[in-house]
């Protein structure tokens, strides 16, 4: 009986919350109607629905940014704990931007510098690391013994190639907490740039089993597997991975390549898309479409692929494989292989957290000991 209040006021911040997002879904059929969205500011206030109150006050300052009301609500979003909430919630939708905004002076005048492992989080989202490595030294000449700042800066120095002291901070992490999720994925991506599949195969599912949702780890596995040719299961994982992280151009190419290991073409060519809508400056997923398009013989969207890959980066691996693939098609065998043999001597550089690029490799051997291409059978 004890819990009962408990789940009363539950009950009551629900259906309080659920009204506010009736109120929300109103406004957006009638965006100008001032009073509807200050009840509702008011109303998220005092439920602490602070990230509906945010929304709303935004949407409200743009269209009114001089409004004595809307102000002195702006003002009940000002205290320094409920800038972290704040921040927190829109770090939890990938809002980063606005999630750092929250944690920087004038928002948190006084108290900025108790947020630095926060912040530090948000720059990492931004991909500004050197930043994010700053903040977490802060944290932790503040609090030396936080296991999770020691992990988060061995990942960060990890993806800054920062090796000298990126076993220090997995020691110190994992000395203090066994399972602190950046420390193994840290470890386990070392153990994967040293060609130590097993010992990385066993790091991920480690980490995995005390963070079910962590995608990179799912990446990881899915590029051992994918190593291995073990298709099924690696198309299987990097799902998983791109269920925690839609946005992740990395895990779109590493899905793209197993559907062509298992002959589905229009399904790697509509994987490498994905990616080309999250990001259309990258030379491998042009690369990875000049690719695809050669193996279903679309030789004028090859070339068109292949053009902007080079364009982004003239050594393109890829951009070469695709054009391999046009002279074998246009029955040049002999140039044709013998431009594989010279796309397999090029040195391969380490990837983003493993080493993508000798996967790419691999898929070209076997290509180059196969005969010609399966027929697509999406």
């Amino acid at each position: 009986m004890k819990d009962v209040p408990q789940q009363s006021a539950t009950a009551m911040v629900s259906e309080s919350r659920a009204r506010i997002d009736r109120m929300r879904a109103l406004l957006e059929r009638e965006p100008q109607n001032p009073h509807l969205r200050k009840e509702a500011i008011r109303a998220a206030c005092d439920t602490q629905y602070w990230l509906a109150a945010h929304d709303l006050l935004e949407a409200g300052l743009q269209q009114q940014p001089d409004d004595a009301e809307l102000l002195a609500l702006a003002r009940r979003l000002a205290p320094a704990e409920v800038c972290r909430e704040l921040a927190c919630a829109l770090f939890e939708q990938r809002r980063f931007e606005e999630a750092l905004r929250q944690l920087l002076p004038p928002r948190m005048p006084d108290e900025w510098q108790r947020a630095h492992l926060m912040r530090a989080r948000c720059l990492q989202g931004l991909n500004r690391r050197v930043e994010a490595i700053a903040d977490c030294r802060a944290h932790l000449a503040l609090e030396p013994d936080d296991a999770e700042a020691h992990g988060l800066l061995a990942l960060l120095l990890y993806e800054r190639d920062q090796r000298a002291a990126v076993r220090r901070h997995i020691d110190q992490a994992l000395r203090r907490d066994p399972t602190q999720c950046e420390a193994l994925l840290a470890q386990a991506s070392l153990q994967l740039d040293a060609h130590q599949q097993a010992l990385a195969h066993a790091s991920f599912e480690a980490l995995l089993d005390a963070h079910p949702a962590c995608g990179p780890a799912w990446h990881g596995l899915a590029l051992i597997e994918l190593e291995r040719l073990q298709h099924k299961s690696a198309r299987g994982h990097i799902l998983l991975a791109l269920k925690s992280m839609p946005d992740h151009v990395a895990s779109w190419h590493v899905f793209a390549w197993i559907e062509v290991m298992l002959g589905r073409f229009v399904a790697a060519q509509r994987a490498f898309q994905r990616a080309l809508g999250v990001d259309r400056t990258c030379g491998e997923t042009h690369g990875g479409l000049a690719v695809t398009a050669a193996l279903r013989g679309l030789e004028n969207d090859a070339r068109l692929c292949i053009t902007r890959a080079l364009k982004l980066d003239h050594d393109s691996v890829l951009a070469r494989y695709a054009e391999m693939l046009l002279l074998e098609h246009a029955g040049r065998v002999k140039e044709a292989r013998d431009a594989l043999v010279q796309i397999l001597a090029r040195p391969a550089p380490r990837g983003e957290l493993t080493y993508r690029d000798l996967v790419i490799r691999k898929l070209m051997r076997v290509r180059a000991q196969d005969a010609p291409p399966p027929r697509d059978q999406d």
